[in-house]
């Protein structure tokens, strides 16, 4: 498990909570901080003698962040978790149920959709079926408008992959992405023959808050998206010939 964060102190002991009350037996909590001036660092340190790996310095922004911390993950299953999102009782056991028993590279549950206040919007869980395999289609994907706009696809803090579909992938987040880099690494997974496995459980909560990054830069979202796509040209041109 990685957790980035910068300057959310207001949400980040409900996030680290989330996880360490897990008492999974088999944690590893890799948490990246970015040289934070609201009293993160002081939460943190708090924290430091649970957590295997804490690292808090300036870094070139969330992938960069993202990348260090994956470098230090040991786990056979990976994530990530955003400081202002958090897991759901049980989300771990959950994921190494499906994982001991079904040969897939991808678990994804329900998502709780939170206020910042932490109060339920809706949960969301994916169009895919649940208690069985299911292909992660590079072209579904690519379908933006159509797939993953309409909410047929998963919230990331919902989704753990593999360590080797991480290898197969690239082993990496690209580092120039502010926005849409989990997009594009699960493009990068469709690439790489992911297999699904969805449960009922709803496993994570992604919170909605007024300092959200995406909620306020939505007009740098969708045209990051155009050029990821363009990037993946060459995959596409390849789906629609004869």
């Amino acid at each position: 498990m990685v957790t980035v964060s910068f300057n959310q102190s207001r949400f980040l002991r409900d996030c680290l909570d989330s996880v360490l009350g897990q008492n999974y037996p088999n944690l590893d909590f890799v948490v990246i901080d970015g040289g934070s001036t609201d009293g993160s660092r002081e939460i943190l340190e708090s924290y430091r003698h649970r957590l295997s790996h804490l690292v808090i310095e300036p870094d070139r922004g969330q992938s960069h962040a993202l990348n260090k911390g994956f470098q230090l993950a040991t786990g056979d299953v990976l994530t990530w978790l955003c400081s202002d999102d958090r897991l759901e009782p049980g989300a771990l056991e959950a994921v190494a149920r499906v994982r001991s028993s079904q040969p897939c590279d991808i678990v994804v549950g329900g998502c709780r959709v939170i206020d910042g206040a932490g109060q339920t919007k809706r949960i969301h869980h994916s169009g895919f079926h649940r208690g069985c395999l299911s292909p992660l289609s590079f072209g579904d994907l690519a379908s933006f408008t159509s797939t993953w706009q309409k909410g047929l696809y998963f919230y990331q803090p919902e989704l753990f992959f593999t360590r080797d579909l991480w290898n197969r992938a690239g082993a990496h987040v690209k580092e120039h992405l502010h926005y849409a880099m989990d997009y594009e690494l699960f493009l990068r997974f469709g690439l790489s023959g992911a297999r699904l496995y969805a449960v009922d459980q709803v496993l994570a909560s992604s919170r909605q808050h007024d300092d959200q990054k995406t909620r306020h830069d939505l007009p740098m979202y969708l045209p990051t998206v155009r050029r990821i796509l363009m990037d993946f040209r060459l995959q596409l041109v390849s789906l629609v010939q004869p």
